[in-house]
């Protein structure tokens, strides 16, 4: 039985706590002793086409993690290292590993629209987050920092983690009334997540309204790519973003707004109230 995400993250703290040396989660030290051994090669095909980034096996009585890098990647970035957490929650999370043990993949191979795996996969997504940053450590290390996009690369660095896992962190340990939007290569939003203080002042829940700020976008990342800056801020209100909100009314306010490009996959934007 999976003991729902407030047990994922409990499990997960734990463990990242017990191995958390030199200001970082030791992930190698986690398989070692769970007697799992990780494999690192590149799957891609001749094309370069990626069919997984990481994956768990059970054969003959043991665990393997599969972790599909490339020459040029460092097998220490944050994402390499996300992935990899990701697959110890398919070993940690009690649900996942028995179905590992009966032979059933966890993979996507199958159907991708599968509503079971989307759950397992979240549950898992959620396990490596709170496996690299857990809770306890994450705020104290979040001390005395300037709230923000500051903070969360400097807690990006001290966790050895990526932008973007360490932003939605940030909002989920409810810091401020934030929103973090993710936006494609297209300038288009992915999607967007929240804090439950930004809940609270909005009354949102459930997926948010985003406006449609696609071209407004693409001009912050000019403005950023033609000043060699490594983010931009600026301030914004609540209903500039979320068309539930209208402009001055009681659930609008000034906040700040600020943008970052991650690298040809996009960028997220962080608004804080």
């Amino acid at each position: 039985m999976t003991p729902g995400f407030n047990g994922i993250s409990k499990l997960a703290n734990s463990v990242g706590e017990k191995y958390f040396k030199h200001n970082v989660v030791n992930l190698a030290s986690i398989a070692d002793s769970e007697n799992i051994l990780v494999i690192y090669s590149d799957y891609n095909d001749k094309n370069g086409k990626n069919y997984f980034l990481g994956q768990l096996y059970h054969e003959a009585g043991e665990f393997f993690i599969h972790m599909n890098v490339s020459p040029e990647i460092e097998r220490e970035s944050g994402r390499v290292r996300f992935t990899l957490a990701h697959e110890l929650g398919h070993y940690f999370i009690p649900s996942h590993r028995k179905k590992l043990l009966k032979g059933i993949s966890l993979s996507f191979k199958g159907n991708p629209n599968d509503k079971a795996i989307k759950q397992i996969e979240k549950e898992a997504d959620h396990f490596a987050a709170n496996l690299l940053m857990p809770k306890t450590l994450f705020i104290k290390l979040s001390e005395g920092l300037e709230p923000g996009l500051n903070q969360i690369l400097k807690l990006k660095d001290n966790f050895a983690t990526s932008i973007e896992s360490t932003a939605i962190q940030y909002i989920k340990l409810n810091f401020n009334a934030s929103i973090l939007i993710r936006w494609d290569k297209d300038f288009k939003v992915h999607h967007g997540s929240y804090s439950q203080k930004f809940s609270k002042r909005t009354g949102i829940t459930g997926i948010p309204p985003i406006k449609d700020k696609s071209v407004y976008i693409q001009q912050q990342v000019q403005l950023i790519e033609n000043n060699s800056l490594p983010f931009i801020e600026q301030a914004t209100t609540i209903s500039s973003w979320i068309s539930t909100v209208l402009p001055d009314s009681k659930k609008d306010s000034v906040g700040l707004e600020q943008t970052i490009k991650l690298g040809e996959f996009g960028g997220i934007t962080l608004l804080i109230f």
